[in-house]
């Protein structure tokens, strides 16, 4: 006796071949990345075989129904938020139906599930970047050394990765005593700027300060880089004594004078500005004139 046995449609596709890839954010839209192969799981009398992606974050590709290729759709961007959250990997899953009827099956026995693994290497296209792109403070001029500038409130990112984001802070042409910390940094640090001499507000120089505070790359060929202006400005204290324009005064008046009579006018003069200054000095000077007839 010869038995034939005749295959019944009732095994889903199989899934075959390598389903991770891995792409640059720089390739172009519509470049291929990889092609997705299944087949049916029943051989006796297979089916065609359609596909679609049924999970696809960010609607970043797209696969051809027929062939299973699957294509960048859009511009990818490794700085995206979600990608940054998963380290640049996107999970992908992949629908496998058998055609009944120039239709796709929707039963478990004409359809399989697949998930896609794709990398997204990153490209150095982003430059490090301040938080703000002008920054004030203000300071006393007694501030003591080393003491960092006081609700500066700088940052810097770069939102690249690895060796992408590694950059240099430094000041261009700085005065001097001013340094910057830190010198060297990966991806994100806040910053500090410090003071290492002490400042004079009587000197004219030293009242106000614009600092160029400059980030460049370090490891990459294209060096990019971003530059903020820092504004300081020095406030006075009451730091310097009135000092009298002689060391004595001598007035001489006649015996009939009669009180209120200008007898001498002594001045002085103080380095510090306003009230603290020569200003305040005269209001506590101002002339001397007699009191009474003499």
């Amino acid at each position: 006796l010869i038995f034939m046995v005749m295959d019944v449609q009732n095994s889903p596709p199989v899934f075959e071949g390598s389903l991770t890839g891995v792409v640059s954010e720089n390739d172009t839209v519509g470049g291929v990345i990889l092609k997705v192969y299944a087949k049916d799981g029943d051989t006796g009398n297979p089916r065609r075989i359609v596909y679609q992606l049924v999970e696809n974050p960010e609607g970043f590709f797209d696969i051809d129904s027929n062939t299973g290729e699957l294509r960048i759709s859009k511009p990818l961007d490794r700085e995206h938020p979600s990608l940054v959250a998963s380290s640049g990997v996107l999970k992908l899953r992949v629908e496998a139906a058998e055609l009944l009827n120039g239709q796709p099956g929707r039963d478990e026995t004409t359809r399989s599930l697949a998930d896609i693994t794709i990398t997204i290497r990153d490209v150095n296209d982003e430059a490090p970047t301040f938080n703000q792109a002008e920054y004030r403070v203000t300071i006393p001029e007694n501030v003591p050394y080393g003491t960092p500038l006081a609700n500066l409130n700088m940052e810097i990112k770069d939102t690249d990765t690895g060796t992408n984001s590694v950059f240099r802070i430094e000041l261009k042409d700085p005065p001097e005593g001013f340094t910057i910390e830190p010198r060297i940094a990966t991806g994100h640090t806040a910053v500090s700027l410090k003071i290492n001499k002490k400042l004079d507000f009587e000197n004219p120089n030293e009242q106000n300060f614009i600092l160029l505070v400059v980030a460049t790359e370090t490891e990459t060929e294209a060096k990019l880089s971003s530059v903020a202006t820092l504004r300081v400005q020095v406030t006075d204290l009451n730091d310097n004594h009135p000092v009298f324009e002689k060391e004595s005064f001598t007035a001489i008046i006649p015996e009939e004078a009669t009180p209120g009579t200008p007898v001498l006018s002594i001045a002085a003069k103080d380095r510090d500005s306003g009230d603290f200054g020569t200003e305040g000095a005269q209001a506590e000077i101002g002339r001397a004139s007699c009191r009474e007839r003499v």
